[in-house]
């Protein structure tokens, strides 16, 4: 925990992520203190016996939805024009045609809206993952660590371009709408996508070609898009009705 209070000191976004964290938990993580100790509410933030089930890795007793305290914090608004965010990123495993994809989603009647973080303020960052829209289309990195944030409902679609990346799956809540598209396949994750039915259909990929897809650009599949796009939709309407 010391380090992670010295790395606070120098990062604007962990401060902000921060704060948004005591906003949704009431949880004062104290890491900007004078003190050398580290101290915490009784309730726990984080059940670390928990497992690989991420609804019960975080005591929700006292918590807010993020688009509300985003609002309290940083004068957030849920409110876009767009309807859906292409988070891209700079360098390895960007999205190359997300041009293509914007144009794709207008052939629906939808809007897309390409944002990359290092264009954003670490409290735009935020913003931008509780604003209502029907997805969010990321390639898998560390701006995925701003889906914690994530406004419940909004649909998440990853795409390493062949391996299965999926270690910020946990960043969302179990049940939330989220699918990983490699190459021409895609599939809805429950839970793992892992362990999701049909994830390692047709898969050929090994620890090097891992390694690989983290260094690549993405090509994303237009095809597995459309296929992510009608299961969301049906996915939205089943949720809505129940």
């Amino acid at each position: 925990m010391r380090k992670v209070k010295e790395a606070a000191k120098r990062s604007d976004y962990l401060r902000a992520s921060m704060r948004m964290f005591e906003s949704m938990t009431g949880v004062s993580l104290n890491l900007l203190s004078s003190s050398s100790t580290f101290s915490c509410s009784e309730a726990w933030l984080i059940r670390t016996d928990a497992g690989v089930a991420p609804d019960e890795w975080i005591d929700f007793s006292s918590y807010r939805f993020p688009e509300l305290a985003a609002n309290d914090s940083f004068g957030c608004s849920d409110e876009t024009t767009d309807d859906i965010l292409i988070y891209n990123r700079r360098g390895s495993r960007n999205i190359r045609n997300d041009v293509n994809i914007t144009d794709f989603f207008r052939s629906y009647g939808l809007k897309a809206a390409v944002r990359f973080p290092d264009q954003l303020s670490p409290a735009e960052q935020i913003c931008e993952m509780v604003k209502r829209r029907k997805m969010i289309i990321t390639p898998h990195g560390g701006q995925q660590g701003s889906l914690i944030f994530k406004r419940s409902g909004v649909a998440v679609a990853v795409s390493p371009e062949e391996a299965l990346l999926e270690c910020y799956r946990f960043f969302a809540r179990e049940h939330d709408f989220w699918y990983h598209i490699r190459g021409n396949v895609s599939w809805a994750c429950e839970g793992p996508c892992s362990k999701s039915v049909n994830a390692w259909r047709s898969d050929g990929c090994n620890h090097a070609c891992a390694v690989k897809a983290r260094h690549g650009t993405i090509d994303m599949s237009l095809s597995a898009l459309e296929e992510v796009l009608r299961a969301s939709e049906a996915e939205f309407l089943t949720s809505n009705k129940q």
